[in-house]
């Protein structure tokens, strides 16, 4: 049993896990909690996710990778079965173990512009 304290995860027993920043979102699995945290915008880090087992330890970061820009952190993070999606603000998309943050695969999202879409709507 957990809850969310703005800054920390408590869990049974008054065990706390605290970040620096605000939790955004998490995600329970059997072994983990995999949480994302709000990036703040004086703070220039891509390595906003991550694991937690449910004693209260972290068990991994999102890998450190190359992006579009230096503000280009994790915005969405999604269950899919077995896996975790991670999507970053720069349109690139990982998908993880969340036993140990393993990059399983990555893919982008193309995201058309108003012009494009309209543009397409019309022929």
């Amino acid at each position: 049993m957990h809850y969310i304290e703005d800054q920390a995860i408590v869990f049974t027993g008054g065990v706390r896990c605290s970040f620096d920043d605000i939790i955004a979102e998490t995600i329970p699995m059997d072994d983990c909690i995999i949480v994302r945290l709000e990036n703040q915008g004086w703070k220039r880090t891509n390595e906003n996710v991550v694991a937690v087992d449910y004693k209260g330890k972290i068990l991994w970061r999102i890998p450190k990778r190359i992006h579009g820009s230096s503000e280009s952190h994790y915005v969405n993070i999604y269950r899919r079965s077995d896996t975790i999606d991670a999507y970053n603000w720069d349109g690139s998309i990982l998908t993880l173990d969340p036993k140990n943050g393993e990059i399983l695969a990555e893919s982008m999202v193309y995201t058309a512009s108003k012009r494009q879409f309209q543009k397409r709507q019309f022929i």
